[in-house]
C-alpha cells in the first residue's frame, strides 16, 4: 500500500532539526502526537542518531522531502519492518498500521530510542 507523505501520522513538533542538511552529530526529538503509544507518547523526547545503521525492527526518525519550495518535510517517528532499495515499510503503533514510502520520498531515515532505553549497537 503506497501512501502520499501527507496521510502518514505522527508528526514530531517542528523543533525538530532537519538532518539531512548535514546533521551528524545525535540530536533529541519531541513526538507530538501518541501515534506510536506504549512506546512513546506525545510530549516524550526521544534520542536520534545518524550516525547509526539502522535495520528493520528498529525505531526510526524519518524526513520526508518537502512538498512545497522553502518548507521543511515532514518528520516522523515509526518502526521501520522492511528496508527495500525502492521502498521502507513503516509500522505506526496506534492504531496499528503500514505505510509503503518509495525511497525518493525520504530524505532522511536514522535511528531512534527512547529516552530510558539503552543505546548499545
Amino acid at each position: 500500500m503506497n501512501v502520499q507523505p501527507q496521510t502518514l501520522s505522527n508528526p514530531l513538533s517542528r523543533a525538530a532539526v532537519s538532518v539531512a542538511d548535514g546533521a551528524s552529530r545525535p540530536f533529541f526529538a519531541t513526538i507530538s502526537s501518541n501515534n506510536m503509544a506504549p512506546w512513546r507518547k506525545g510530549g516524550e523526547a526521544v534520542l536520534v542518531d545518524p550516525n547509526r545503521s539502522v535495520r528493520p525492527g528498529d525505531f526510526v526518525f524519518v524526513e520526508l522531502e518537502p512538498e512545497d519550495d522553502g518548507e521543511p518535510g515532514r518528520r516522523l517517528v515509526l518502526r521501520l519492518t522492511k528496508a527495500a532499495p525502492d521502498h521502507v515499510e513503516l509500522e505506526q503503533l496506534n492504531p496499528r498500521r503500514r505505510f509503503t514510502v518509495p525511497r525518493m520520498q525520504i530524505r532522511a531515515i536514522h535511528w531512534a530510542a527512547g529516552m530510558d532505553e539503552p543505546c548499545g549497537s
